[in-house]
């Protein structure tokens, strides 16, 4: 089942979960510019730019994989992916590939996030032990 986790008091705690992977799901973009997600900068910066370096180049129609070797960053893969361009089933059989059981789902936009929270329980949520959508927001605050 889709947990969510909040990390709106403490947003750089992001880069410490014990996740397998952690996916961000980046929205669709006219031209590269960076991220107001202040999650997904706290990745960024633990990962010296990549994400930044992906938005400028104006990304890929494919997931791309960052190995995480980052000292003091816990997932041990990211994977960034465009909204316009996911392939569900693709997804799935990537992190059953990777034998991801710990996942945490970041969607730079929140509004699409839950939007999709069906789906992502529908096409991922049987192949996985730990299945967490990240937010910037209180969810408290969203009620």
């Amino acid at each position: 089942m889709l947990e969510t986790v909040s990390f709106a008091t403490r947003p750089e705690a992001i880069t410490e979960q014990t996740c397998d992977c952690l996916w961000i799901v980046l929205s669709s973009r006219k031209r590269p510019e960076p991220t107001q997600n202040v999650l997904v900068e706290w990745v960024d910066w633990k990962l010296l730019g990549k994400i930044s370096q992906y938005l400028a180049s104006g990304g890929t129609k494919q997931s791309t994989f960052l190995p995480t070797v980052t000292e003091g960053f816990s997932p041990r893969m990211v994977v960034l992916d465009r909204l316009d361009y996911i392939e569900w089933d693709k997804v799935r059989r990537n992190l059953e590939g990777m034998r991801v059981k710990r996942l945490m789902i970041l969607f730079e936009d929140w509004e699409e996030a839950k939007k999709h929270q069906t789906e992502l329980e529908t096409h991922l949520g049987d192949c996985l032990d730990q299945f967490e959508l990240a937010t910037e927001r209180d969810p408290v605050l969203e009620q």
